[in-house]
């Protein structure tokens, strides 16, 4: 990403056994970590601002991060930028995938 100031990073691991949610803030964005994974939440500083670039808070398998910057994003152990939504579980009850009728028809002889 292109910055104007220097970078300032947040790093993030889960140390627990199941996954765990980041919630970036003020935006309302998640990202979702395994056991043993890390990522970095990376704001750009803005010379003359004295306030803390970032606030957390922690509850029960989910960890928020308020970002008091107007620069910031999320990457991984390799620096590869994520998405919002990175690894996020399918709800519980939801339905299975259902194939395309395209994936059915080209399928359909050998199942």
């Amino acid at each position: 990403m292109g910055t104007e100031g220097p970078e300032v990073r947040l790093g993030i691991r889960n140390d627990g056994t199941e996954m765990m949610e980041i919630a970036l803030e003020p935006l309302g964005e998640d990202y979702w970590l395994r056991p043993g994974e890390r990522v970095f939440v990376v704001i750009v500083d803005e010379p003359g601002d004295s306030s803390a670039p970032f606030e957390v808070q922690q509850s029960s398998q989910r960890l928020a991060v308020c970002c008091n910057r107007s620069l910031f994003w999320v990457v991984d152990d390799a620096g590869n930028e994520l998405e919002c939504g990175y690894q996020r579980p399918e709800p519980a009850g939801a339905a299975p995938k259902r194939r395309s009728f395209f994936r059915r028809l080209i399928n359909a002889p050998g199942e």
